[in-house]
Parts: structure tokens; C-alpha cells; sequence
């Protein structure tokens, strides 16, 4: 799997899912490192993401999870692994 550092500290680990989705359709399965025993992060790709390469929807993980006390905004499944924001509500 593939290590991100978010700016939070928060630490995750990026696997690809074992069948070709899971049961989200996510081909990648996302958790905070330190956390394995918990579910893993929900982080939908788009639906257009069938159009795109896995490279592409990988990056794209890499990048929200890197950012992610920004990206916590947009991808509330992330506001409960922040410890600066877990009692903030995101507008």
C-alpha cells in the first residue's frame, strides 16, 4: 500500500480494494495508520471515474488525504479521523 502524511499528523494507508470494487464502488480502501481494527474511510470516486485511469484516481486520493484538514470540507467521511476537528461543524 502506498503511506500518506496529512497535514493534520494523521497518517493513512492506501490498499487497492480486493475485488475490483468494493461495495462502495471505491477501487481503493482507505485508513488512518494506528486505526486498522476500525472501518476503513469512505472517499467515493466520481462517477466519472470509470473514464479514468487507476493512476489518476490514486493520485487523487494521495492529494485529498495530503490536504486533509482542507479537503475534510468537501469529504466529511475525513472530519471524524481529525483530531483538530472533530468537534468543528463544516460548512
Amino acid at each position: 500500500g502506498i503511506h500518506v502524511k496529512g497535514n493534520s499528523g494523521n497518517m493513512y494507508s492506501i490498499v487497492p480494494c480486493r475485488q475490483r470494487y468494493n461495495a462502495h464502488g471505491a477501487e481503493f480502501t482507505v485508513r488512518k495508520l494506528g486505526h486498522e481494527d476500525s472501518a476503513p474511510i469512505c472517499i467515493a470516486s466520481t462517477r466519472d471515474s470509470e473514464l479514468l485511469a487507476l493512476g489518476d484516481i490514486l493520485a487523487s486520493l494521495v492529494l485529498v488525504l495530503r490536504n486533509d484538514m482542507e479537503s475534510a470540507k468537501r469529504v466529511h467521511s475525513l472530519m471524524d479521523h481529525l483530531p483538530h476537528m472533530n468537534d468543528a461543524k463544516v460548512e
